[in-house]
């Protein structure tokens, strides 16, 4: 089954002092062994970046990415997504949103602000 993609029609640019995200990299798994000791190992390679931002729309691209999180069912299905790294690139990404969107927030005379909790995979690489 193919991946949906963010919809063309609904931006996907975040504000820029609105992205807030988690460090990746993946603490090991510690086991405590019977003589005192630790063991640590890695825990794998992917890795799934928590990441908070806001994007302005206008209320007809609000209703676009409603339907679209509609479609996918779940709200934690995995799409692609062009996702904000430093540099300002936006790489096409697996992300999963987390709690649903929130309700949007009136910006400006014909905006809206919408803030969005996502996952996002291997955001470094």
């Amino acid at each position: 089954m193919a991946i949906p993609v963010w919809p063309s029609n609904v931006p996907y640019e975040p504000l820029r002092d609105s992205v807030s995200y988690e460090p990746d990299y993946p603490r090991p798994l510690v086991t405590d062994m019977e003589d005192g000791a630790q063991r640590s190992r890695p825990r794998g390679l992917t890795t799934w970046t928590p990441m908070n931002f806001s994007i302005l729309m206008t209320p007809a691209e609000y209703l676009a990415l409603e339907a679209f999180v509609t479609s996918l069912g779940v709200v934690s299905a995995p799409l692609m997504m062009p996702v904000w790294r430093p540099g300002d690139t936006f790489p096409s990404k697996e992300v999963r949103i987390q709690e649903g969107i929130a309700a949007p927030r009136k910006f400006g005379a014909d905006h809206l602000q919408v803030d969005m909790k996502i996952r996002v995979k291997n955001w470094r690489r």
